[in-house]
């Protein structure tokens, strides 16, 4: 969760459409995909894959990755050119479950910030 927090940060180098879109998420929206590994050219053994933000490209290609393999090319230019224009339909963001609890994003000194209190609370009330 602290990774999809500080990715929702005003530092983070996300496309202001693509982080829209994945504030408007819920961790129902998210998917454990090797596509976008595949699509960057990324050859991982298949036993890894991330967590991103289903959108139609992900749909598409979601469990084809042979076939998007053969059509990498064609697909990595699209997928570029949508990070790049901050298509959120094609391009997608590396995102936990954990972004329905995310709803604006923050500096990320505030988010930092907020985690220390939060744990000092949390510490301060546990028994010893």
């Amino acid at each position: 969760m602290i990774g999809t927090r500080f990715w929702a940060s005003h530092e983070a180098l996300v496309h202001p459409r693509i982080l829209d879109r994945a504030l408007r998420a819920t961790g129902d929206d998210t998917i454990r995909t090797q596509v976008v590994d595949v699509v960057r050219g990324f050859n991982w053994p298949g036993r890894y894959n991330g967590r991103v933000l289903n959108n139609p490209f992900i749909q598409k290609w979601h469990g084809s990755e042979d076939a998007l393999k053969l059509e990498a090319g064609v697909e990595a230019a699209k997928w570029a050119a949508a990070q790049e224009g901050g298509d959120p339909d094609v391009a997608t963001a590396f995102a936990g479950e954990g972004i329905g609890l995310i709803r604006s994003a923050a500096p990320a000194g505030d988010i930092l910030a907020k985690l220390i209190a939060d744990g000092q609370r949390c510490l301060a009330g546990a028994d010893a």
